[in-house]
């Protein structure tokens, strides 16, 4: 029993497998190319938004400003230590406050001054010497004999010899021996205490000098207090005070004596450097550790240096933690698995929202390529920028207003509808989002501007107004920047540059749309609503030619383009268009204007010729309509409308006169040779047609009918509202029975809507007007 109910149970399985198999089969043979690559195409614009915004990103922080307060807390999400290096030059510059200047000791001064003392005394005994001899008369003053005698000697100090000749003249050798002991002893003391000079306060920016001496044993460092000179000088006063027998002869023995105290401790600037920097050299840089979880900026928090170096510090680690693996890292993936789910609403959108749109390839090219532009260059800005003002942390926190946020929406807005615009916007400004930490804020003020573009661009119809939307985006900009930074207490003067630099960068994303725009429509084949105002100035060279060459062509043109504009804007479609390809719809008339009705003053040159050659030059203005076209390098919707404006009709008047004709020979033969075989065969409408294709879109279609109104209007005999409309539902009932709008999607609603805007339109181009009597008339009444 168990084996029969195993063999069912793998028999049921295998069926199970064979009917996957089979649908998978029938899966990939009703896949087609353009599927495929439809597919193909998708998935690489999401590879290509993913991999430029965010590939190789980590997850920065938002800039700190110095001295500003902090907007949110930052917590390390991760355990990170880094050395500080502003909290080491601030140790470093306290260890160069502190390390005490080296002075280098010296006895120069001492001994220079002990040897002058001497020098004096010499100089004494050979005057008393010479006072002696016989000729003592003739000597000159103890004064002058210093002053002879000292000039002849190098390097000594400036004393006054008056002073000197004078002291030795009041005092006796016993007196002057005892005073210059006492006095030596003096600055020998001081000397040994140590002097330096006072300035040294201001040139080491202190008012206190701990001072060290390079070459001094260790018991004299000990005793060492240093003196000033000024206090030098004191401690000299006092102490010859003190010894001197009155007043009068201890100014002059000070007079002297001060002369012989100098600075004896020299600032080596050297030595002193050498210290402070074997001192940085041996100092520990400062480690700071932060644990999971620790708070790195407090909200509220004043911005330090300090502040920014630990900010930077963490950004470094969080690279390095990611490692140089771009890909299978923890924040790209979840970014990744974020622009899924906002990838996946794209699809749902184009699967559903476009499903039925003529011009899904082109609004699908269009924004895709938009929103890829401007995200490189978003990118481009965010780099070069955190390259350029990595020192500046001002400028760094103005870089997301560097941005041109709004380019892709005014562009798609421009080009291809609002619709698209708004989902653009839409993206961008999540994708920026993501980049800055999920910040609903930011996404607010990047999505506004987007929205305002989008506003401000749509049907535009001047290249001006382009820049007025990047002027509305800059505003918005800065309005959203200036309530976000007053709500976080910003500074005033942060306030004012991000105004400033939002409102730059506005006009500058409108100037770059201006340039942009002209490539967009000629690498896709659009044509903007600025192009088509630009081609209805009469003063274009095409339609100069043909007010000249073939006026009946050109008043035909304005009906037509009357008639058109009417019509599209009763339906919702494009009125600017339909204008303008009604003005340039006719101009292969131009090669032979003397072929078609309304150009003819006299005779006619179809008379001349048979019907057959007759349709060939008819139908020949399609195709020289064209070539002028392109020569003059006009939109490819014009040129479109020009193929398409008689589809595959036939001539009627000429497809006429040839049966007539074929009618009438074959009467003749039949007469004649009595042959009746072929008398009845059908006449080979080819010749008769319009090489074609038909209308394929709303506004090719509305000019198609148009063009058959007017000119079948100028046949009526009599204008009334019911002649108008039957002629109207006739040609309407031939046309597409004649199978014309097979390939256009207009419907039978919009078909009545063109039919009554064409009804009210031609009567009143065509109403009466009441006859005006004579001059004659008037005058006999009278």
């Amino acid at each position: 029993m168990s084996s029969k109910t195993t063999a069912r149970r793998s028999t049921v399985q295998s069926k199970k497998r064979k009917r996957n198999k089979s649908q998978i089969k029938r899966f990939v043979l009703n896949l087609n190319a353009t599927e495929i690559l439809n597919v193909i195409s998708f998935l690489g614009f999401g590879l290509a938004i993913l991999c430029i915004s965010f590939l190789g990103q980590v997850n920065e922080p938002r800039p700190l400003i110095l001295k500003e307060y902090a907007r949110e807390r930052i917590v390390a999400e991760f355990p990170f230590e880094y050395k500080s290096v502003l909290a080491t030059q601030a140790k470093a510059a306290l260890i160069q406050a502190r390390t005490p200047p080296i002075f280098n000791h010296t006895d120069v001064p001492y001994k220079r001054f002990l040897q002058f003392i001497e020098l004096i005394e010499n100089l004494h005994a050979k005057y008393e010497i010479a006072q002696s001899k016989d000729n003592a008369s003739e000597l000159s003053s103890l004064s002058e004999f210093f002053s002879e005698q000292l000039k002849l000697e190098n390097d000594v100090p400036a004393v006054d010899p008056s002073l000197i000749a004078q002291f030795y003249n009041q005092s006796t050798s016993r007196e002057r021996n005892k005073l210059f002991k006492a006095c030596t002893s003096i600055l020998t003391e001081l000397y040994a205490t140590g002097i330096y000079d006072a300035r040294m306060h201001e040139l080491l920016k202190t008012k206190n000098i701990f001072i060290s001496i390079s070459n001094l044993s260790e018991d004299k460092e000990l005793e060492f207090s240093p003196l000033t000179y000024e206090d030098a000088l004191a401690q000299l006063k006092l102490k010859i005070n003190v010894i001197a027998k009155d007043n009068s002869q201890a100014q002059e023995l000070f007079k002297f004596y001060q002369h012989g105290l100098k600075p004896n401790l020299i600032f080596s600037e050297k030595e002193t450097q050498s210290a402070i920097d074997q001192a940085i050299a041996d100092l520990e840089p400062t480690l700071f550790k932060f644990s999971q979880g620790e708070t790195l900026i407090a909200p509220g928090q004043l911005i330090t240096d300090l502040d920014i170096e630990k900010i930077k510090a963490y950004a470094t680690a969080e690279k390095e933690r990611v490692g140089d693996n771009l890909i299978f890292n923890e924040l790209f993936l979840q970014r990744s698995f974020i622009t899924f789910i906002l990838l996946v609403i794209l699809y749902l959108f184009i699967r559903y929202g476009l499903k039925d749109s003529p011009r899904r390839t082109t609004i699908l090219a269009v924004s895709a390529t938009a929103i890829i532009l401007n995200l490189i260059l978003s990118r481009l800005v965010l780099e070069f920028g955190s390259l350029i003002f990595q020192n500046n942390e001002a400028l760094l926190a103005l870089l997301p207003n560097f941005i041109p946020i709004a380019l892709a929406p005014i562009l798609i807005a421009v080009l291809v509808g609002a619709l698209p615009g708004i989902l653009s916007a839409l993206v961008i400004s999540i994708l920026f989002c993501l980049g800055f930490e999920n910040s609903l804020e930011q996404w607010l003020i990047t999505f506004l501007p987007g929205i305002v573009g989008v506003y401000a661009a749509y049907n535009t119809r001047s290249r001006s107004k382009l820049l007025r939307a990047g002027l509305m985006t800059g505003l918005i900009s800065a309005f959203g920047f200036t309530v976000v930074s007053l709500l976080n207490e910003n500074s005033l003067t942060f306030i004012s540059q991000q105004v400033f630099t939002s409102i730059g960068i506005g006009l500058i994303t409108g100037v770059i749309a201006v340039g942009l725009i002209s490539a967009f429509e000629q690498i896709f084949q659009i044509t903007t609503s600025i192009t088509l105002l630009e081609l209805t100035d009469f003063n274009h060279p095409i339609l100069r030619k043909m007010q000249l060459e073939a006026p009946g062509t050109y008043h035909h043109s304005l009906m037509v383009a009357n008639l058109s504009e009417n019509a599209a804007d009763a339906i919702g479609s494009n009125p600017l268009l339909c204008r303008v390809c009604c003005l340039f719809h006719d101009i292969g008339k131009l090669v032979k204007p003397e072929y078609f009705s309304e150009n003819q003053r006299g005779d006619n040159p179809h008379d001349e010729k048979n019907p057959s050659m007759s349709a060939l030059v008819i139908k020949a203005h399609v195709k020289e309509g064209v070539e002028i076209a392109r020569q003059e390098k006009l939109p490819k919707v014009i040129i479109d409308v020009i193929q398409q404006h008689h589809g595959t009709s036939l001539i009627k008047y000429f497809y006429h006169q040839a049966q007539k004709q074929r009618h009438t020979d074959q009467e003749e033969k039949v007469h004649k040779f009595g042959d009746s075989q072929h008398a009845n065969d059908p006449l080979n409408q080819s010749t008769y047609r319009y090489d074609g294709p038909r209308p394929r879109f709303k506004e090719s279609a509305i000019i198609f009918f148009a063009d058959a109104v007017e000119a079948t209007s100028r046949s009526l005999k009599k204008i009334s509202q019911p002649a108008v409309e039957e002629m109207i539902d006739t040609l309407f009932e031939s046309r597409i029975k004649d199978g014309q709008l097979d390939e256009c999607p207009l419907t039978f609603v919009e078909l009545n809507q063109i039919k009554t805007s064409f009804t009210r339109t031609l009567l009143n181009m065509l109403h009466s007007r009441v006859e005006y009597p004579k001059d004659s008339e008037i005058e006999s009444v009278e």
